[in-house]
């Protein structure tokens, strides 16, 4: 916990449902599952994981005016300067001395344990508690949410985990059996480089784009899905989806790339 308040990017609650880019604001309700909607929903409660782009406190630490964030910081900052202490400057004392000594920091030592596990448990059942209640309120919410997300979004998903590539042994599959394979989610893939294509005789242009694992993914396999993308409505999918942050990532830092985009669109 103390790691994650030095990790904090923003202080809004709702800051990990901000747009994820320029176009299509409503890509990730339009993506997501309904348990990932869920998830998103306890993350306004609760907070966002450190290790999240994203990171942000949540209305619990609100409510609870970080009283048991600070505390956690502190205790973890008090740690830091114990272990740093290399006994330099401890002194020789008489026998005596050294037997109270050590007394009195055995007595500390039982109280400092006793105070953090009396506010470990209070956090505990407090977060638990009020994230439950705040779950059950939330549900009906992001089930109607969900439910128009999906009539909204049509075939795009399925059209866009239909795209043909090759994984990182050079086998082609597509999409949708890539994250099967690696057991992955649909978030815990990122666009990681995208390479533009000459035109060939045609005078169709095309982006090669790679696909790898994210932060989000708890066990790193060091697997990345290639596939070359074309002014066409499956391209589109992907854009209009914000999948593994193409669209995003497009945005800002492959401006040439967009073309296939617009292109896509013009095509559909």
């Amino acid at each position: 916990m103390a790691d994650r308040m030095r990790s904090f990017k923003s202080y809004n609650p709702f800051f990990h449902l901000s747009p994820e880019n320029k176009k299509y604001p409503h890509a990730r309700t339009l993506r997501t599952n309904l348990s990932t909607k869920m998830l998103d929903a306890i993350e306004v409660w609760t907070g966002s994981d450190a290790n999240s782009p994203r990171c942000h406190p949540g209305l619990l630490q609100y409510c609870t005016l970080f009283i048991f964030e600070g505390f956690f910081y502190l205790d973890s900052f008090s740690s830091s300067l114990e272990k740093g202490n290399d006994g330099s400057n401890i002194q020789d004392y008489s026998s005596s001395n050294s037997l109270l000594s050590n007394f009195l920091s055995l007595i500390s030592s039982v109280i400092s344990i006793l105070v953090r596990l009396v506010f470990i448990i209070i956090y505990v059942e407090i977060f638990a508690i009020t994230t439950l209640a705040w779950s059950l309120a939330a549900l009906p919410i992001v089930a109607i949410v969900h439910f128009l997300s999906q009539i909204y979004v049509g075939d795009d998903k399925k059209l866009a985990l239909s795209t043909e590539g090759i994984n990182e042994n050079y086998t082609s599959c597509s999409l949708k059996q890539f994250l099967t394979s690696h057991k992955l989610d649909i978030e815990e893939i990122e666009v990681t480089e995208i390479t533009p294509k000459e035109i060939d005789i045609n005078n169709n242009q095309s982006i090669q784009v790679t696909f790898a694992e994210n932060w989000r993914c708890k066990k790193k396999q060091g697997c990345q899905f290639t596939t070359t993308l074309f002014p066409d409505r499956q391209s589109l999918s992907l854009f209009k989806l914000n999948l593994g942050n193409l669209e995003h990532f497009c945005e800002e830092n492959k401006p040439d790339s967009y073309l296939i985009n617009m292109g896509a669109q013009f095509n559909a």
